[in-house]
C-alpha cells in the first residue's frame, strides 16, 4: 500500500517521567526492556537469537552513525515533566504490556516507576477523534489507539528501533538493524515512525517470538494468525485479511466517502491540484511516510502485513496522495515500509 507525505515542520514529542529520587530508587528493578532503544535495549534479548541464521541478518544494513548523532542531539533538547506516581500507576509489568489501553492522556500523569514516558507525535491526529493510549515499555513510547468497527488500531506508525546482534568480519558481535529512518535522520522517525524491511516486521531474528525466527526473504513460513512480529505485547502485525476487514467496515460505515479519503490524515499529504484528499473520519491518520529507498515521502504510504505471497514477496496496504483508493498488494520483502499494529 502506498502513502505520500510532506514534512510539515518539526513534530512535537512530549516526555513525562517520575521525579529523579523515585527513579533512582526504582532503577534497580527496571528490566532491560524498559530502557530506551537508543541505548540498545533490545541487544540484551538478541544475544540468543543472533545465533539463528535469519535472512534479515544477511540483508539488513547497519544503523548509520548519522541517525545516532541526530538522536543523541535531539535527546538533549527534549523537555521532561515530573509526574506524581499514584498507586494506580504502580502496575505489574504484565498489566502494562498485555495490550491494555488507557484513557487519553493517562501516561502524562501516571508514568510507571522506572519508565520515562514519551508520546509519539500527535501532530497529524484528528483532534475530534476519541483516542486511548498504550505504553510500549520496550522503549517507553506512548501511542494513541483508535477503535474502528470491531478492531483496535494504533493511530500512529510504529517507531520501535529493531536491532539485534550479529557477527562482524572479525567474529565480534555488532548491532545490526533492518529498520530505518528516512534519510537516516531521527527527526523523520519522530514524525512518521520507522521503515521496516519485512524480515524486521515479522521479527525474523526471533527477538519476541521463536515462531517467526528465520522467516523473511528467501524463505516461506506457515505463520498462521496473530503474528506478533515487531509489535509490542498484546498487539500484532495485521494480516492482509485484517486490512480487508478495516476496508469493509469503513466502506459500509462512511456514507459514501471513499475509504482512502476516510483513513488518510487531513494534513501531511501533497495536495492534488490544491486539494487534500484526506479527511481522517476515523482517527486512523494514515501518513505518507514513503519507503526505505528514500522515495515518495509526502506522496505515498505503505504498510506491511503479515501475509506472505512467496519466498520473495509479502502483502502490504497502500495509499496514494492523488487517489482515494485503499488497496492491498504484494511486493518484494526487501522494501522498507511503515507498520500499524492491531490489538490481539
Amino acid at each position: 500500500m502506498a502513502l505520500f507525505i510532506v514534512a510539515c515542520g518539526n513534530a512535537t514529542s512530549d516526555f513525562y517521567d517520575i521525579d529523579d529520587e523515585e527513579f533512582a530508587e526504582s532503577s534497580s528493578a527496571v528490566s532491560s526492556s524498559s530502557k530506551k532503544v537508543s541505548n540498545s535495549s533490545s541487544s540484551a534479548k538478541a544475544s540468543s537469537s543472533s545465533k539463528a541464521k535469519s535472512s534479515s541478518s544477511a540483508k539488513s544494513k547497519t544503523s548509520s552513525s548519522s541517525e545516532e548523532e541526530v538522536s543523541s542531539s535531539s535527546e538533549e533538547e527534549e523537555e521532561y515533566y515530573s509526574s506524581s506516581v499514584s498507586s494506580s500507576s504502580e502496575e505489574s509489568s504484565s498489566s502494562i504490556s498485555d495490550g491494555g489501553i488507557k484513557e487519553d492522556g493517562y501516561y502524562k500523569k501516571n508514568c510507571p516507576k522506572g519508565h520515562k514516558c514519551r508520546y509519539v507525535t500527535t501532530d497529524f491526529l484528528n483532534s475530534s477523534a476519541s483516542y486511548g493510549e498504550y505504553l510500549d515499555e520496550r522503549d517507553d513510547q506512548v501511542y494513541k489507539t483508535v477503535e474502528i468497527g470491531s478492531q483496535i488500531w494504533m493511530a500512529q506508525n510504529l517507531n520501535y528501533r529493531y536491532v539485534f546482534e550479529v557477527k562482524g568480519e572479525n567474529s565480534e558481535m555488532i548491532l545490526d538493524s533492518s529498520s530505518f529512518c528516512y534519510f537516516d535522520m531521527s527527526n523523520f522517525c519522530d514524525m512518521y515512525g520507522r521503515l521496516y524491511m519485512w524480515s524486521a516486521a515479522i521479527d525474523s531474528a526471533g527477538l519476541f517470538s521463536r515462531k517467526t525466527m528465520g522467516c523473511g526473504g528467501g524463505t516461506t513460513c506457515e505463520l498462521g494468525e496473530n503474528i506478533h512480529g515487531v509489535c509490542p505485547e498484546g498487539w500484532h502485525l495485521p494480516s492482509a485479511q485484517e486490512f480487508d476487514t478495516l476496508y469493509a467496515f469503513v466502506e459500509y460505515d462512511n456514507s459514501g466517502v471513499d475509504v482512502g479519503t476516510s483513513l488518510k490524515s487531513s494534513s501531511g499529504w501533497v495536495k492534488d491540484n490544491g486539494t487534500s484528499l484526506g479527511v481522517d473520519f476515523y482517527g486512523f491518520a494514515a501518513l505518507p511516510a514513503g519507503k526505505f529507498d528514500y522515495a515518495e515521502q509526502g506522496y505515498r504510504g505503505y504498510f506491511w502485513s503479515a501475509s506472505e505471497g512467496s519466498m520473495e514477496i509479502a502483502g502490504f496496504m497502500a495509499l496514494d496522495y492523488n487517489t482515494v483508493s485503499f488497496e492491498t498488494f504484494y511486493n518484494s520483502k526487501e522494501y522498507g515500509y511503515s507498520i500499524r499494529c492491531v490489538r490481539n
